[in-house]
């Protein structure tokens, strides 16, 4: 910790940067979470489509299948 001037100019520059880093997550944020939803739906869409393509039904691997 630094007393005096060079403490105050230390935590001036501190308090700015935590704001800059604040303000650039909340732009990351608003920026990313809306593509969220469509990005996992189609990660999971590549994973269910090869086990589809081998003639796998969905219903038999979750245990819904009828019967």
């Amino acid at each position: 910790f630094l007393k005096g001037a060079e403490g105050d100019a230390m935590n001036i520059l501190m308090v700015a940067a935590g704001h800059n880093l604040r303000k650039l997550l909340n732009w990351l944020r608003q920026l990313f979470v809306p593509l969220l939803p469509a990005t996992l739906v189609r990660m999971l869409k590549a994973q269910i489509a090869p086990i589809q393509s081998a003639g796998w039904q969905w219903a038999a691997m979750t245990g819904m299948a009828k019967g």
